[in-house]
């Protein structure tokens, strides 16, 4: 299999995410902290959207993973409600299943390994399609664009949150602040564990993708990194300017015709955790007043035009 085709990507992202699906929760707090607030407002649209129809809703997780989104969204529905959680790796989804189950998910639900382009839903099916730190796994997004298209009925909402931002390092102040940031904290790491320690996830990823005849020789963290986050502008510990979405851009030509219901970008100093520095935390709100579409991430909420 040749690197960097989509069949590749894909093999490299199941064997990482089926490998990571024990302590995925543990592996990423980012996703449990800072989309808490964010898909608190996107349940509240899905809110509205049930009382508009007056009936039911059905709802399509992609990339639900171990079933964060569901979960997000549990007192927006009732158990009329249905939710399909699809995911490449079958672990994630039996912790997905597991979750909620434990959390006495009220909705019908039903789960679908498959990748989300190659999903055989009636067209129009759909009342609402969400992503939470899906597309930028993607190797062909637009594939997956007119997927969710044709599966969602007119009127119908898409959530996509929890993206890189293409704005963020084409910012000529907020890109190169999250540079300097990066570059002073690797220096910083570097000073105090000069020697690279060994990455056991890594090897065990590595034993899936050769056992599986995937590749013939192991990949470094930074390969591995650069291929299952292929569309991440941070992937392989470096950063490349030209990956990331911008989200009006996307809006506008992959989903034209419809409305932007809600969009925001946040986390403008990047990584960088400033929860606990006053100091940081007023610097953050000063960027996103002065600059509010070049956040590091970003949510999009989107409404399809009616029939």
């Amino acid at each position: 299999m040749k690197p960097s085709t989509p069949e590749f990507v894909r093999a490299v992202n199941l064997a990482y995410h089926e490998e990571e699906a024990a302590d995925y929760d543990s592996r990423h707090p980012e996703i449990f902290t800072d989309e808490l607030g964010h898909w608190k407002r996107i349940a509240e649209k899905v809110v509205a959207l049930k009382s508009s129809l007056k009936q039911p809703i059905k709802i399509v997780d992609l990339g639900s993973g171990t079933g964060f989104v569901p979960l997000r969204l549990a007192a927006a529905l009732d158990a009329g409600d249905e939710v399909i959680l699809t995911d490449l790796s079958p672990t994630m989804l039996d912790r997905a299943r597991e979750s909620l189950a434990a959390a006495g998910f009220r909705p019908r639900t039903s789960y679908l390994v498959a990748g989300a382009e190659s999903l055989d839903l009636a067209p129009g099916s759909a009342d609402v399609v969400t992503m939470n730190s899906f597309i930028h796994h993607l190797p062909s997004p637009e594939k997956v664009f007119s997927a969710i298209d044709r599966m969602l009925r007119p009127g119908g909402l898409i959530v996509i949150a929890h993206e890189p931002n293409l704005l963020h390092f084409r910012h000529p102040v907020v890109g190169s602040l999250d540079r300097l940031i990066r570059f002073l904290r690797k220096s910083r790491s570097r000073r105090r564990r000069p020697t690279p320690t060994a990455n056991s996830f890594i090897d065990r990823v590595n034993a899936r993708l050769i056992g599986n005849g995937v590749i013939a020789r192991p990949l470094s963290a930074e390969e591995m990194e650069s291929t299952v986050d292929i569309q991440s502008p941070t992937a392989g510990r470096t950063v490349n300017a030209s990956r990331g979405f911008d989200p009006f851009a996307l809006a506008r030509r992959s989903f034209p015709g419809y409305a932007i219901v809600d969009v925001e970008t946040y986390r403008h100093l990047g990584k960088l955790d400033v929860a606990k520095r006053p100091w940081l935390v007023q610097i953050q709100r000063a960027l996103e007043k002065l600059w509010p579409n070049a956040g590091a991430m970003f949510l999009i909420i989107l409404r399809k035009p009616a029939a």
